[in-house]
């Protein structure tokens, strides 16, 4: 009767290309999620020069827009477009720009993918973030209930 041994034959190659195998599909996994962050984060980090004394917001919108590539999202009804904004930014990140634009008004903004969905704030608004002067967040308020 013959014997036959793993190391002998075709098991050697069997075994080593499932081995193969169960090392890259992770690695394949976690690249594609590093690109998804990657994007966001690019998204995030879109910077903008701009410098205009009493212009249409809807001004400040467009320019944006051209240079970041992000859209603006919001509802005719609750942003009132003919309100005359002064704002200067000199390769400030998209965050800080939008932080100056609508302090001190009730318009909230949420980033996503590349669109910026503006809305009126509510009692029940997101967490706002403190930023440094370097744009960095420092902690995350929240309301108290």
């Amino acid at each position: 009767m013959k014997k036959t041994y793993l190391a002998a034959g075709r098991g050697v190659h069997a075994v080593s290309a499932c081995f193969r195998c169960l090392f890259l599909i992770p690695i394949f996994v976690l690249g594609c999620f590093g690109a998804h962050a990657a994007a966001q984060t690019q998204q995030s980090v879109s910077r903008v020069s701009l410098d205009v004394r009493d212009a249409a917001i809807v001004n400040v919108f467009q320019t944006v827009q051209q240079q970041t590539g992000c859209s603006f999202v919001y509802n005719t009804s609750d942003i009132d477009t003919d309100r005359k904004v002064t704002v200067s930014a000199q390769d400030e990140p998209l965050t800080a720009l939008l932080d100056k634009l609508f302090a001190g008004s009730d318009i909230a903004y949420t980033l996503r993918d590349k669109h910026i969905v503006l809305s009126k704030k509510t009692k029940n608004s997101p967490p706002t973030t403190l930023r440094a002067e370097s744009a960095e967040p420092l902690r995350t308020l929240r309301a108290c209930r």
